[in-house]
This record gives C-alpha cells, structure tokens and sequence, in this order.
C-alpha cells in the first residue's frame, strides 16, 4: 500500500483531495507526490502524472484545485 497524507475537503464535502507517493517503497526513484481526489462514490483520480513533488492541496471556493510543488 502507499500512504495517504495530507486529505482536504471539497467545500461542497463531496470529495477529498489529497497526496500520495504511488513509488514511495521504490529506493531508486525520488520523491514525487501525485494528487489524486475521490468522491463518496469510491471513485479515485489520479490528477497529477508529471513527475513533480507536489504537496498541500486544498480546494478553492469554486471547487478547483490548487497545490504546491515543493
């Protein structure tokens, strides 16, 4: 499994935002956090791919997304 950190709250509480390391137990490869959201259905979404470290994500008023790179 991978760990699940940093979880947020649509404002609207129908889905979570968070990070996840999907390579995390691979010692060759550097940290590099993706977003994913998942919706009350179970649904998961992977929305980062891009090789970055991304962190803190939080949702804005209007339900967009916004994160850091770090």
């Amino acid at each position: 499994g991978v760990d699940v950190v940093q979880p947020s709250w649509r404002p609207d509480s129908r889905a979570l935002v968070f990070t996840s390391n999907m390579a995390q137990r691979d010692e060759h490869v550097y940290e590099r956090a993706d977003i994913f959201t998942v919706d009350l259905e179970g649904r998961t979404t992977r929305v980062t791919d891009d090789g970055f470290d991304h962190g803190a994500p939080i949702w804005t008023a209007d339900g967009s997304i916004v994160a850091l790179r770090e």
